[in-house]
């Protein structure tokens, strides 16, 4: 069986690919056989599932990628503000993978923000679109004419109405170095390389680029102070970003960005703009995963728990611990945890579904139009259930996705193979290995 898709929030341009335009959407299973053209790359299993705020982006395991670009489309569409639509839950969403023969089976990665969009290539080259603003795409103006010419630039627009950039970024690095992930904030992006460095562009007021300098407009530039460690997780916010660094070894947690509210757990409420050390955190050494929000921060431990900071969809009478910056939630059993804007969802003991924040786009998955922020303690369960087993959450500035899928057996067990591999090769129990990709 194929990998199905439940969505629901906001689509007031279609960004959930749901045909009818609204700003209230409740959980809705996208229907991929009836859309002859992203269809098959359905079944090649997906990978992962990303989320702005106007654009859904999904890559899968072979490589291909599949977005939501109605917001450029030219034809206008009804749509409703403040009603619920019953909604045709055909995916209507767009393959470029399918369209233009370049990105084919070739997209390793993708970033999506409030406004724009970035896409990384096997041969290591980054595209981007959407708002060129505070230069959050990483390319000046003077870039974008030159840009003019290029076969992506062309066939985007051409197919799509859409003037996508190739990002020069080859004279910040090295020899033999490339770019190997990307990270979107609100308004700016991150890049990592091979060599443990950062490349970061964009809106940079509140220090969230890392570089040390107040800017409303950076371009890009080069950040070298991982390039001794290992970075093992990057994690970015709306205005904040987190690292964690060094697992297998000396595990630390690194912060930049906005902290006015405390969404850094540095104890204080300053911005930082300079890559910084959280010496507080006493549980970093547990943590499996971080999710940020518009301004707090969520932190999921191997034995189930939940930490925050920040302005969280909680009051602090709801913890049942609160300790330095931190707080320990009234949740247990926690296996995935991921965060919009003002909303959070859970998954307990990989079947269950929770919520918790704000719903007033049905971002919750709730069909009340109460905004309140509904506390931790007060999480609501979702009713959704599919015979697929629940591999991935998605949550986007005003919207959410439920992946089930059956692929994750497979692609785990590579995973764990590989690494299992590299642990043996790395205590030299191996004499010769042979990673098979």
């Amino acid at each position: 069986m194929e990998d199905q898709i439940i969505v629901f929030g906001r689509n007031d341009v279609e960004q959930l690919a749901l045909s009818n335009r609204s700003s209230k959407c409740l959980p809705t299973l996208l229907d991929f056989k009836s859309n002859a053209k992203a269809f098959p790359y359905l079944q090649e299993g997906i990978k992962t599932i990303h989320q702005g705020g106007n654009r859904m982006a999904i890559l899968t395991h072979q490589n291909n990628l599949l977005l939501t670009l109605h917001d450029y489309k030219m034809h206008s569409k009804s749509s409703s503000s403040s009603s619920t639509l019953e909604h045709h839950n055909k995916a209507s969403i767009d393959v470029p993978s399918h369209d233009i023969c370049l990105l084919r089976n070739n997209v390793i990665d993708v970033a999506v923000g409030f406004s724009h969009c970035l896409f990384l290539t096997k041969q290591h080259e980054l595209y981007g679109f959407g708002n060129t603003s505070n230069g959050r795409i990483g390319i000046s103006n003077e870039q974008m004419m030159d840009n003019e010419d290029a076969i992506i630039t062309n066939t985007f627009k051409r197919l799509y109405n859409i003037k996508c950039f190739q990002v020069p970024l080859s004279h910040l690095m090295d020899e033999d170095e490339f770019i190997t992930s990307i990270y979107a904030l609100g308004q700016g992006t991150i890049c990592k390389t091979n060599r443990e460095n950062l490349i970061t562009f964009g809106w940079n007021y509140r220090g969230e680029l890392c570089s040390q300098v107040k800017s409303d407009r950076q371009s890009p530039k080069k950040i070298t102070f991982f390039n001794s460690s290992i970075i093992d997780g990057i994690y970015t916010g709306y205005s904040h970003v987190m690292f964690l660094v060094n697992k297998r070894t000396d595990i630390k947690l690194y912060v930049c960005g906005w902290n006015e509210l405390g969404q850094l757990g540095l104890g204080h409420n300053s911005n930082v703009f300079s890559i910084t050390e959280n010496e507080f955190c006493t549980f970093k050494h547990d943590i499996v995963d971080i999710s940020l929000g518009y301004d707090f921060s969520m932190f999921l431990t191997r034995q189930g728990k939940v930490y925050g900071c920040g302005k969280l969809p909680s009051p602090p009478s709801d913890t049942i611990k609160y300790f330095g910056a931190f707080y320990e939630f009234k949740l247990d059993g926690i296996t995935q945890i991921t965060c919009g804007y003002y909303h959070a969802l859970f998954v307990v003991n990989h079947k269950q579904i929770i919520a918790c924040g704000s719903n007033d786009c049905f971002q919750c998955g709730f069909s009340d139009e109460d905004e309140t922020n509904y506390g931790i303690s007060n999480c609501r369960p979702l009713n959704i259930t599919n015979p697929l087993p629940l591999r991935l959450l998605s949550a986007g500035q005003y919207c959410s996705a439920i992946l089930f899928s059956f692929g994750q057996v497979k692609y785990e067990a590579e995973k764990r193979m590989k690494e299992r591999l590299l642990r043996a090769f790395e205590e030299s129990k191996l004499i010769d290995i042979i990673i098979l990709r």
